[in-house]
């Protein structure tokens, strides 16, 4: 989407859920607040279509500014560090993500580029000043939505590990990501919400057969999603025996590996290597 559509949807969005969005001569300011925080982001459109200037975070705490210069995250280089929104919207937001009292500040920019990149920095109250911590969630983004553990919302994401991963990013599936504002910092909490991962896994499912059904797309991205799910609810043994017996009857076919077994073999170890199997 043209950078200058993409703006004019962000100031839209924000408009509707009432949030405060003011432009003059290419500039804008987002601001959030919530239990006596404030935080501004702000910004200038560049000469060129997706290009900015100027990203700006201010954040103010009982009256005092505590935070006031440029929004940056590693890897995000101007003029193509973007406003970053996530997935709903907005690119900077005041919530109490870890549920002791304390409002933190989530800061969203976008990368630029094809496959790449959501990068959020939070910032957290430290008794004198902020700190903060950035997190990578490439091509996926993420939503924030509280889950129902506990008062403190969720970071909804799904795996990016997965693109390209034996196939084609068009045919890649993610699989559920779930994360969470831990002792400062961002923690994988995907266990805690098996329902969650097993209606994941059958979405995933529904893909490979999908997939199957079609003759054209490549079934091998929604099976690895599948298969982490299923990992991840702890059926590691059971899963095994099911892609066998898929990849015995030739319904596992792609380029690399060729082999189906071989496939097999090569998905459990990457599952494994990427911490879906429980240790031992």
């Amino acid at each position: 989407m043209p950078a200058a559509r993409r703006l004019a949807l962000l100031v839209a969005a924000l408009a509707a859920v009432g949030v405060a969005v003011t432009e003059s001569a290419g500039a804008a300011d987002q601001p959030a607040r919530r239990a006596g925080v404030r935080a501004v982001f702000s910004f200038v459109r560049g000469p060129q279509e997706g290009q900015y200037r100027d990203l700006h975070i201010r954040i103010t705490r009982r009256g005092r500014t505590l935070v006031d210069g440029p929004a940056r995250v590693p890897g995000c280089a101007p003029p193509f560090c973007a406003p970053g929104g996530g997935l709903q919207g907005r690119s900077v937001r005041v919530r109490d993500l870890d549920g002791d009292g304390e409002p933190e500040v989530v800061l969203d920019l976008f990368t630029g580029g094809a496959h790449c990149c959501v990068k959020t920095r939070v910032y957290w109250f430290d008794g004198a000043g902020y700190r903060s911590v950035v997190h990578d969630f490439a091509d996926i983004g993420y939503r924030l939505r509280d889950l129902g553990r506990g008062r403190t919302p969720e970071l909804v994401s799904a795996d990016p590990r997965f693109a390209f991963l034996f196939t084609s990013f068009a045919a890649s599936v993610f699989p559920l990501q779930v994360w969470a504002f831990r002792d400062q910092r961002l923690v994988d909490v995907t266990r805690l919400f098996p329902a969650r991962v097993q209606a994941d896994a059958a979405r995933a499912f529904r893909l490979y057969r999908r997939a199957r059904r079609s003759g054209a797309l490549e079934p091998r991205g929604a099976i690895a999603a599948w298969a982490a799910d299923q990992y991840l609810l702890g059926r590691r043994a059971a899963t095994l025996r099911r892609l066998r017996t898929l990849a015995a009857r030739r319904a596992l076919p792609g380029d690399v590996p060729r082999g189906q077994q071989t496939f097999v073999r090569r998905l459990d170890r990457t599952l494994r290597r990427f911490g879906y199997a429980r240790a031992g």
